[in-house]
């Protein structure tokens, strides 16, 4: 009720502002006319006093028009300096404790003006002036994904010129401007499948009957000729995920057999110790292949690359990687080793990538960000992952150990890149 009335107030203060400039600028503007129309009739005596009025009329209209230019400015200008402070990397504004985020605001409100307005509408100290009085608030909603509410308040006082609106809004010929604004930011949960051949032989014994892998479709690593290869596939992949910092990102070792329903956009996952397979396909594709996403510290996937068994305790609920009313941030990495994707080789893994990319290739999914990396691939290998990326710089290539940690800076560089609109902003 009591907002209801404040915007009331509002709009009504507005509105009589707005009816007062226009009728008292229509009775200037008619007794301009009036005046002039009125000149020929006058002496010269008169016509002095008249054109003296007449001026003073004119005068009046230009300070009440060049006030209520410079109102429009200023709103505009502390308008435009919330939408930065609110929309440029929020996962910046995510960082940090409440404090230190409201001086990061803050920062930045001050930057912009600093950049945009300083000499031409603003001085540094009412820059200053402007930064210091301006009210900000952060409010955490949720957790997880993170979601926060974000308030800001910004004011600044002009001097008015005119005499008409001096008396009519402040007898001091202060007239102070507000803007507000608030947004609320929820994260995006980012799911990275990593498609490579695996033997399936991962589940602990306990869990068996809790997951569906058919396992005698499932290429296995073994048939792989140069275990050299599979050693520093491995170790990529154990750098590669302590490397990552986001909470939010999950991630799943997908296979090569399944890669085709990626391209469709479809995603097969299962709830830990869950009997209900939570799938946009139908039963017969449930029970060709399954899999579970883990979030960091990405337990169950490291010990899968160093070949251990796995323990439930270990084992993490993917139901935050697909929370309701969240948007998915989708992400693949396609890992081949030597000829394994070759034409020459024609290997089930190159059928269904070929098939795969092809259709990924025909229609182009935005959503989902593909990245490759070839271990000493052969030409084949590479010219087959760098057209399943889509572009030459989101593939990568590792010939020898030394390669590994540059790879996984750069690589962590650009899904950062990305991950930084990783968050939907609302705007309230």
């Amino acid at each position: 009720m009591i907002i209801s009335i404040l915007v009331m107030a509002y709009y009504y203060y507005y509105f009589y502002f707005y009816f007062y400039f226009f009728r008292e600028y229509m009775f200037y503007y008619r007794n301009f006319l009036s005046v002039f129309s009125r000149l020929n009739h006058c002496t010269n005596g008169s016509f002095l006093i008249v054109l003296a009025v007449l001026f003073s009329s004119f005068l009046t209209i230009m300070d009440i028009m060049r006030d209520y230019t410079n109102m429009i400015r200023v709103r505009n200008m502390l308008q435009s300096s919330i939408d930065y402070a609110l929309h440029n990397d929020p996962n910046e504004l995510s960082v940090g404790t409440i404090k230190q985020r409201e001086m990061l605001i803050k920062k930045r409100i001050g930057y912009f003006l600093d950049s945009n307005y300083k000499g031409t509408l603003l001085t540094k100290e009412q820059i200053n002036l402007i930064v210091n009085q301006s009210a900000v608030s952060i409010t955490e909603r949720s957790f997880p994904p993170q979601q926060f509410h974000i308030h800001i308040e910004l004011h600044n006082t002009i001097q008015l010129k005119s005499l008409i609106l001096h008396m009519a809004m402040n007898p001091k010929r202060d007239f102070n401007i507000s803007q507000r604004k608030s947004s609320l930011y929820k994260k995006n949960v980012a799911l990275m499948t990593i498609p490579f051949t695996w033997n399936g032989e991962w589940i602990p014994p306990s869990l068996v009957a809790n997951f569906i892998v058919a396992q005698n479709s499932l290429p296995s690593d073994l048939k792989t000729e140069n275990v050299k290869l599979i050693n520093k596939r491995n170790q990529f992949l154990k750098m590669f995920l302590s490397k990552i910092k986001e909470d939010n990102l999950c991630i799943a070792p997908y296979h090569y057999n399944s890669i085709v329903y990626w391209s469709e956009g479809f995603f097969i996952y299962r709830l830990p110790f869950s009997s209900t397979i939570q799938s946009t396909l139908g039963s017969s594709y449930a029970k060709q292949y399954s899999t579970l996403w883990d979030r960091k510290p990405f337990n169950y996937l490291s010990d899968l690359f160093d070949g251990d068994e796995l323990h439930s305790k270990k084992l993490t609920s993917a139901s935050p990687c697909f929370a309701r009313g969240v948007r998915q941030k989708k992400f693949m990495l396609i890992i081949a080793v030597g000829n394994q994707i070759s034409d020459r080789k024609n290997s089930p893994e190159y059928l269904k990538m070929k098939h795969g990319c092809a259709l990924m290739g025909k229609k182009p999914m935005d959503e989902i960000t593909v990245y490759s990396l070839g271990i000493s691939p052969d030409r084949d290998t590479k010219r087959n992952l760098i057209q399943c990326a889509r572009h030459p710089d989101r593939y990568y290539e590792i010939q020898s150990y030394k390669d590994i940690a540059p790879v996984i800076d750069s690589l962590d560089r650009n899904i950062s890149s990305v991950w930084n609109d990783g968050f939907s902003i609302y705007d309230e």
